[in-house]
């Protein structure tokens, strides 16, 4: 299961890696900085969801093959 670690982690690089793009290709003024900000914590808020999402999936899928095996054993032990 992901930790809070991992996800921090994805944070703060998506987080940097905006700043230098902001920085680097515009010079805005206040109200185009809003604007960019804004726009890019949307998009930060549904890429962490999302990546959050894929590894809770995934860790549900371990589970459920998992829950699947035990419950073919109990059948065939049940048998």
């Amino acid at each position: 299961m992901p930790n809070a670690q991992n996800i921090s982690d994805r944070l703060l690089n998506y987080i940097l890696f905006k700043i230098v793009f902001v920085g680097a290709i515009l010079e805005p003024d206040l109200h185009e900085l809003l604007v960019w900000t804004s726009w890019f914590s949307i998009l930060g808020f549904l890429k962490i969801f999302s990546l959050l999402c894929r590894d809770r999936f995934e860790w549900v899928r371990t589970r459920l093959r998992e829950l699947v095996l035990l419950s073919l054993l109990l059948s065939i032990d049940s048998c």
